[in-house]
């Protein structure tokens, strides 16, 4: 086996790989990536069991063959290299030579790979379900909604984003019991079922950092299993058993007190008086009244913060507190100036969503209110 291709393209694909093996696993080959000569490049393959990742790398090939070599410690070596074209070349043992193209970097490596016979096979891509999406789109999507994702492993099949087609339309939900993000676009898909399936956060994850603002994504589903293709590569995932919650019930269907006001002054506010909130409560308090907010933060051993905005406004007075990471990050994703603050009580689920706009929003659930 041997072959030249680029540092930098082997480097962005074992930074994808590398977020897939399993570092800590009794089978010492999950910590490896494949390596396989094809016909127009280099195939690179990573997978713990339930993920799978492989991508196709251009490189001229002298002599073909296959190796399996510790995905990070590759890495490593990869890095240490200036940009540049790079030599591969499987010698006795199984050991790899690297070395750089160019004469004037005399570094060379020779690292200890795994013959590939005992590497797990990766699903190949299915035509069973599929449907398409831009990449950037997706992307959008994803990132909008799993930042509510649950990281619980006891309540697993909240661990990811449930993706539901639907009247024409994909909806894009996630929830971790405290609060909910939603998204939903038209899909024209002729032909494709309806269906519903939760796709784990951590196949989500690399996928947000493979996916391009330009391109398709194909994405096919069987009972059990997800695939993403977009354009050299291929992303595979076991799909997460149980029920998905009825989100509906979730989603307040009217709100008699709404507020607007600037999103980020909002934020900044609330980033102000985090600053004096013990974080491992993380509770801010807001008094509501007509066409003002005041913000609260206290620590018991620094001491408290108080700031005040002034808003659109004419509902109940309220005295409601929220966990402040909740509310940042469901405004960061929310690209309107403007937004609404939707609420019925202090105990009731709030809906953040930005002016005009119904196909995304957050919800997030209040919190107990603490003595000072």
């Amino acid at each position: 086996m041997e072959f030249v291709c680029s540092k930098g393209e082997i480097q962005k694909s074992l930074s994808h790989a590398e977020g897939i093996v399993s570092a800590k696993t009794t089978l010492s080959i999950l910590s490896n990536v494949l390596l396989e000569t094809k016909n127009n490049g280099l195939e690179l393959s990573a997978t713990d069991l339930e993920v799978g990742f492989r991508t196709l790398i251009p490189a001229e090939i002298s002599t073909p063959g296959a190796i399996t070599i510790q995905a990070k410690k590759l890495s490593d070596i990869i890095k240490s290299f200036n940009t540049g074209n790079l030599n591969f070349a499987l010698g006795e043992q199984n050991r790899m030579a690297i070395s750089a193209e160019d004469p004037k970097v005399k570094a060379n490596f020779k690292i200890m790979g795994i013959p590939k016979d005992d590497y797990p096979s990766i699903p190949a891509f299915t035509e069973e379900k599929t449907f398409t999406l831009s990449q950037g789109l997706l992307k959008v999507m994803i990132r909008k909604t799993i930042l509510s994702a649950s990281t619980d492993e006891a309540r697993y099949f909240l661990n990811g984003i449930y993706f539901e087609k639907k009247d024409g339309r994909l909806n894009l939900v996630a929830t971790d019991g405290k609060r909910l993000s939603f998204i939903s676009v038209n899909l024209e898909e002729s032909g494709l079922e309806d269906f519903n399936v939760i796709i784990p956060s951590k196949v989500l994850h690399e996928l947000i950092k493979i996916l391009k603002e330009e391109g398709t994504c194909r994405i096919s589903l069987t009972d059990s299993k997800v695939f993403f293709q977009m354009d050299e590569s291929e992303l595979v995932s076991n799909l997460l058993e149980g029920q998905f919650p009825d989100y509906h019930q979730v989603v307040p269907s009217e709100s008699t007190n709404i507020i607007t006001l600037e999103n980020i002054a909002f934020s900044e506010a609330i980033k102000r008086v985090s600053h004096m909130v013990d974080p491992k409560i993380a509770q801010i308090r807001m008094d509501i009244s007509e066409n003002k907010i005041t913000l609260y933060g206290y620590h018991p051993d620094f001491g408290e913060a108080k700031d005040e905005l002034e808003v659109d406004y004419k509902g109940d007075e309220l005295q409601i507190a929220f966990n402040y990471n909740y509310l940042l990050a469901a405004l960061k994703e929310i690209d309107r100036k403007d937004i609404l603050f939707k609420m019925t009580t202090n105990k009731s689920p709030v809906i953040l969503k930005g002016v005009d706009e119904e196909d995304y929003f957050s919800v997030v659930m209040p919190m107990k209110l603490t003595e000072d």
